[in-house]
């Protein structure tokens, strides 16, 4: 993905420009990104759940014709299929159904800068849903990244037909004029980011009507109310992770974890966080390997050794709550091999063991749900693409997210695509990388009926420092801050009157301890005049 260029421009909300700061690119910096799903690109038979929505991903299909998949080293989503010059190039899929039945038929898809005004046919069964390509947003998003969203999701017009059994679902495009122009111009030279010049196609949906129907009605008895993030206005992402440094050594957290975990001053953090005048704080828990720091039976059964006696969760909930600070967890959907061979083997990420996986996920959100009940508000859960495209239900997600508390809530990262399902969650996760133009508020009708986030509340979340964590030794110097004062204190004024929540990051030190700081004492005092600006 691209960060938009920098420059000055007046919008409603302020839109900081930082002359030599702006980095070309921006999600694939990040340390802990890795080709997690590569043994998924593959032609296989994909188990049709007849009561949900089941994901036929492109890279599972066979492709014919001039069809290719987009390069592994693209920016994700890798492995995309485009190349869409005329009706003889095709992707289909091996499905298996346990008994007949009809099924509304959706594609999720980047339509391009020519994709629009070509048709989309699906046939399984001699029976054909079809519906036009249309751009992927209504509404401009003035001062924005461009790339959000890249990808749609249409349902298409009319039904198909599955036997029982093992049966074809093939998608074919009958392109515009344009789109083959431009199709054969990206087959020849493809360019990395989002979004392209033609018609990408990330994954069929199939679902039988009653049952998305009944789903989308039993979505919006599970939403849980966002008022408080509005009331509050912003909270701390804390990512306190395994891969983390002290402010002087370099030991790695993950090297000596019940440590430093042990080590962790509850205190201290939560009159930090109140001193900050955040409403909420995300921890982090799992990440690029896989630890938690705290009691979880579930994961022991999983890998043992990588929970701790002490409950800090517990005591962070509690500390924070008694000032008033709700507590949100974040969690990863698990490492790839590089990351953590040992947790990605038994887990189910690889080899793939998608039901293995889901199973695991679902037991551990249920443990923490029901453990800690009213006093975890709220889940960022990150990769939400890594669960649509493993199948994984975001209905059983969402129930076991939410266990012990329904008024808990949760999103789920969507980077560039809508929102992921009915079940979908509750608030959006749209970040902001390193250095990035602030965002100004994103269009109303994104969050209307038809929208790409309908039903979502608007948040976003960005680094106040140039790293989400210190990942690499400090030495005892802390990264500068990137947004200068007078700029970003106006901002969070201005999101604060317009009901729009952050989340900012602060970079932590692994030895949080009143021995020395923890939070750079710059980045405290920016924060101390966002208290005082909006507080």
């Amino acid at each position: 993905m691209r960060v938009a260029k920098c420059a000055r421009v007046a919008a409603a909300v302020v839109f900081v420009s930082l002359a030599g700061r702006c980095r070309s690119d921006d999600a694939q910096i990040r340390s802990n990104s890795v080709l997690w799903d590569s043994e998924r690109w593959r032609p296989w038979v994909v188990g049709i759940d007849p009561d949900g929505i089941t994901h036929l991903i492109g890279y599972n299909a066979r492709l014919a014709g001039n069809l290719k998949l987009t390069s592994a080293d693209d920016i994700e989503p890798r492995r995309v299929p485009f190349g869409f010059v005329g009706p003889r190039d095709t992707l289909r899929w091996t499905v298996r159904a346990p008994l007949p039945g009809t099924y509304s038929v959706a594609v999720l898809y980047a339509p391009g800068d020519a994709g629009v005004g070509s048709r989309l046919e699906v046939t399984a069964a001699g029976q054909p849903a079809a519906g036009a390509v249309v751009a992927a947003r209504t509404g401009v998003w003035q001062g924005g990244p461009p790339d959000r969203p890249s990808f749609r999701r249409d349902w298409l017009d009319g039904t198909v037909k599955l036997p029982a059994g093992e049966s074809q679902v093939t998608l074919r495009v009958l392109p515009a004029p344009q789109q083959q122009h431009e199709a054969r111009g990206e087959l020849s030279q493809p360019r990395n980011g989002w979004p392209k010049r033609s018609l990408h196609v990330v994954a069929l949906e199939l679902a039988q009507p009653a049952v998305l129907a009944r789903m989308r009605r039993d979505a919006t008895a599970l939403h849980a109310s966002t008022r408080w993030m509005v009331d509050g206005h912003y909270g701390l992402f804390i990512h306190w992770v395994p891969e983390s440094y002290p402010l002087y050594g370099d030991m790695r957290v993950w090297r000596h974890y019940e440590q430093a975990v042990n080590a962790f001053d509850v205190g201290a953090f939560a009159d930090m966080v109140q001193e900050a005048g955040a409403a909420w704080v995300v921890f982090t828990t799992t990440h690029g390997k896989y630890y938690f720091p705290g009691p979880l039976r579930t994961m022991d059964a999983v890998v043992p050794g990588r929970t701790c006696r002490r409950d800090l969760i517990g005591e962070l909930a509690g500390a924070l709550n008694r000032r008033g600070i709700r507590l949100m967890l974040y969690f990863h959907p698990g490492p790839g091999v590089g990351e953590d061979r040992e947790w990605a083997h038994a887990a189910g990420i690889s080899p793939v063991d998608d039901l293995r996986n889901q199973h695991i996920m679902l037991d551990m959100f249920k443990e923490i749900g029901e453990r800690y009940g009213r006093r975890l508000a709220g889940w960022f859960i990150d990769g939400g693409y890594a669960y649509y495209v493993r199948n994984t239900s975001f209905e059983l997600l969402g129930r076991a997210l939410k266990a012990g508390n329904p008024d808990r809530v949760v999103t789920y990262f969507t980077w560039l695509f809508p929102n992921w399902s009915p079940f979908g969650g509750d608030f959006l996760s749209d970040v902001t990388y390193f250095g990035a133009p602030l965002p100004p508020l994103m269009p109303p009708e994104w969050f209307a009926p038809g929208g790409p986030y309908e039903g979502l509340q608007g948040q976003f979340n960005f680094t106040l420092e140039d790293s989400w964590y210190p990942d690499k030794p400090l030495n005892g110097r802390w990264p500068d801050p990137i947004y200068p004062r007078d700029a970003i204190v106006p901002y969070f004024s201005q999101m604060t009157a317009a009901g729009w929540p952050i989340t900012l990051n602060v970079v932590i030190t692994q030895d949080v301890t009143l021995k020395q700081p923890f939070v750079s004492p710059r980045s405290m005092q920016i924060l101390r005049e966002i208290r005082q600006a909006v507080k």
